[in-house]
């Protein structure tokens, strides 16, 4: 029995003394600009403590037949940062043996990083962000903070996103001024954090804390050019007493001026690159307690049938829900997933928990009229049981449950009267098709084979699936999936463009429709959809540029037809 808890805990405010900022520089930093945190042990849960920050810590707990994780969700306790200029780096954690594994480079969760599979964990999982993490090749938990600083409007704007993927991948040179290179070495000589904007002024200008914070304020405001000229001017003049060339003070102020948009502070972005690594480790390392988790957690950045389709392809087989052994949610059952009462649509939650307390209390259904004795569940109700699943414990094709219902309903009250002559005619199973279609109706995912693969059948032979991409780049192809999910955004000329997420049988396939090239699909429906383009690699994440677009027509095809 795994049991998987994903919890929020509350906010701990407690104090933590910071260096003084108003002292001046002499010679190295007395301390890091960043805000120091600290985990420690409270009440068998992991509090992250930071001071006068809304930061939360996602905890989990795992109780299985799998092997247990020590101390909270670490397989083992993290050992403490080397401690610079009398700070901990990054995050600070209580005394630790040195030889325990360090739980923020597990070498499965980092692979599962850098091939982007981070479907369904928290943060990480959105189209942009895992491309970047193709792109980026994280090495552990510092780039997985760096990488969520990285995708936010201020950190990507300007081009600041492709200069430094290219830095990352040694593509070009870091040339950073020597009063710089403290404050911005671990971000390729870029400004990432909003906490990065005040050590830069100060480390350019030798100014106090309050007057830096003011210089930063004024470069992220909306200026009009005559008082943009004078700003630069009054920044470069300051820069250049202490021997900063003009250019560097340009470039840098050119960098101040895009926190103006919704960056990350540094103690924000490690706060969700925490919760997100616990995530990544448990789909690492436990997937099946993992998708657990994120199916019933529902609040993904995907339709809950891209998470189905995604557990078939981990290898997992789905089950129908099941009046005797269905909760609520999804549960386990032995390596399967269970999926729960609660995933049938239209279904009353007095009737859901009904069913639960009935048979806790007497045991489980024995047939259809042992259940409609002890429930009584009203027509609609029990069509929508017969329909998806629930009932087939049974035994009985489900249009013979529908005939005992209906016939029963007819004759409530002269049961006496027939109740001795058997049935000699049975009405015929219908197939798959139609079954499959009733699950998908009421249910919004299928069992069994893939969704797509119900789509196949009908469309063109020439197609090129998801995971034969690699094999085409340059080359012109035509894709074909269901929908996953889609964005509209501007091109910096203001130009409407889309990119849309397509799934087939093996995976995910990304198009994208500039303008000019295809046109656009406001409102997407499941599809299947038909592309083609050209498929091209930046950083070693495949896309089709599309020039067609289409749905296929619904005519064409039996399945889901909507």
């Amino acid at each position: 029995m795994v049991s998987v808890h994903f919890s929020i805990l509350p906010v701990c405010s407690r104090r933590v003394k910071l260096p003084s900022w108003d002292e001046k520089r002499k010679g190295k930093e007395k301390g890091s600009g960043a805000m120091p945190l600290q985990f420690s042990r409270v009440a068998g849960r992991n509090r992250l403590y930071s001071k006068g920050l809304g930061i939360v810590a996602a905890s989990a707990t795992l109780a299985s037949r799998e092997p247990q994780f020590s101390r909270g969700f670490w397989p083992g306790r993290p050992k403490p940062p080397e401690k610079r200029n009398g700070i901990g780096s990054g995050v600070v954690f209580a005394a630790a043996k040195e030889t325990t594994p360090d739980p923020f480079f597990d070498e499965a969760t980092v692979a599962l990083l850098r091939a982007g599979d981070t479907l369904g964990v928290n943060q990480l999982e959105s189209p942009a962000m895992r491309h970047l993490l193709i792109q980026m090749r994280p090495n552990g938990l510092d780039d997985v903070v760096q990488a969520l600083a990285l995708l936010r409007p201020g950190a990507a704007s300007a081009g600041m996103k492709e200069r430094f993927l290219r830095r990352r991948r040694g593509l070009e040179p870091i040339a950073v001024h020597p009063r710089l290179e403290p404050v911005l070495r671990q971000t390729q000589g870029l400004m990432l954090y909003e906490d990065d904007a005040l050590r830069v002024v100060r480390a350019l200008t030798d100014l106090t804390i309050a007057e830096a914070d003011r210089v930063r304020k004024e470069a992220a405001r909306e200026h009009t050019e005559d008082e943009a000229r004078r700003l630069i001017q009054e920044f470069a003049d300051a820069c250049a007493v202490h021997g900063v060339p003009r250019a560097v003070a340009e470039e840098q102020w050119r960098q101040l001026t895009k926190f103006r948009h919704y960056t990350f502070c540094k103690s924000h972005a490690v706060s969700y690159g925490l919760i997100a690594w616990r995530a990544a480790y448990l789909k690492a390392h436990h997937p099946l307690a993992f998708w657990i988790a994120a199916l019933n957690n529902n609040q993904g950045a995907y339709p809950r049938r891209v998470y189905v389709e995604a557990i078939k392809r981990a290898g997992f087989r789905l089950l129908l829900p099941c009046a005797n052994r269905s909760r609520g949610p999804f549960t386990p059952e032995g390596d399967a997933v269970r999926a729960g009462l609660g995933t049938i649509a239209s279904l009353e939650r007095e009737l859901l928990d009904n069913i639960l307390a009935e048979r806790d209390h007497n045991g489980p259904y024995r047939d259809l009229a042992d259940f409609r004795r002890r429930l009584r569940p009203e027509p609609e109700a029990l069509a929508l049981l017969i329909g998806c699943g629930p009932l087939d414990f049974t035994g009985r094709p489900r249009p013979d449950l529908f005939l005992e219902a209906d016939l029963r309903d007819r004759d409530k009250g002269q049961a006496g009267l027939f109740a001795a002559e058997p049935a000699d005619w049975l009405p015929k199973n219908y197939g798959e098709d139609c079954r499959l279609r009733d699950e998908w109706r009421l249910l919004g995912f299928v069992v069994g084979p893939p969704l797509m693969s119900l789509f196949r059948p009908q469309l063109p032979r020439h197609l090129v699936t998801s995971r034969e991409l690699p094999q085409h780049v340059g080359r012109r192809v035509h894709v074909a999936g269901v929908t996953a999910t889609a964005r509209h955004t501007l091109t910096a000329k203001g130009r409407p463009m889309q990119f849309v997420t397509l799934e087939d049988e093996w995976g995910l396939i990304e198009v994208t429709l500039f303008p000019g090239s295809a046109p656009q699909t406001p409102y997407l429906t499941l599809g299947p959809y038909l592309a083609a383009g050209t498929v091209e690699d930046h950083y070693g994440v495949l896309t089709v540029n599309a020039s067609s677009f289409q749905r296929v027509p619904p005519s064409i095809y039996r399945f889901a037809k909507r």
